[in-house]
């Protein structure tokens, strides 16, 4: 390699440079853009074209479909509605453009909204109530439920073969001496 420039040159750039690959999976590329709140489409689509020319062998029609898919949704509805007119980028920005002056996509995706404020507070406050009993669950004692077997446990039983007293104090709570097995009656 040492002695052939170009096969050196090819191998450094090899190893070096960002593959087609590269670009795909970066924080943001062609494929994770999509048009931001206040952004204007003229700003989005130029954008997704310096993108695009990061990926030199991108195709067209995918471009075309990757632009789309990062509009705000009613502005992609609307372009999308039009699809037979669509033959590049440029006829895209026309349509979104149109789209974009008659009001679309502006309250689309916007937090400013007070019915999505409201909505957000709710769920928030539905996790902090989540959380709250789930550490009330956690601190809770369970010594008192005891885990139970499918079967019960087989208590020993006692058995005397002393004749019971009739004469001896009766046992705790006033019941009678257990029966003691043995005895016969005769």
């Amino acid at each position: 390699m040492k002695t052939d420039l170009k096969l050196l040159l090819d191998n450094f750039k090899a190893y070096f440079s960002k593959s087609p690959l590269d670009y795909v999976f970066e924080e943001e590329s062609i494929f994770t853009r999509a048009q931001h709140p206040k952004e204007k489409v003229r700003d989005y689509i130029a954008q997704m074209q310096k993108l695009a020319k990061r990926i030199p062998t991108l195709d067209e029609d995918l471009l075309l479909w990757v632009i789309l898919k990062g509009l705000h949704s009613q502005m992609k509805a609307s372009v999308i509605h039009q699809k037979a007119e669509i033959k590049s980028v440029a006829d895209i920005l026309e349509l979104a453009k149109i789209a974009e002056s008659a009001g679309l996509g502006k309250a689309d995706d916007l937090i400013d909204d007070p019915r999505m404020n409201q909505l957000i507070n709710v769920v928030r406050a539905g996790r902090e109530e989540v959380q709250q009993l789930t550490a009330k669950v956690a601190h809770m004692s369970v010594s008192s439920a005891q885990p139970h077997s499918p079967t019960p446990e087989r208590r020993q039983t006692r058995v005397s073969f002393q004749v019971p007293n009739p004469e001896a104090p009766m046992q705790r709570f006033g019941r009678p001496p257990p029966y003691v097995r043995g005895r016969r009656s005769f």
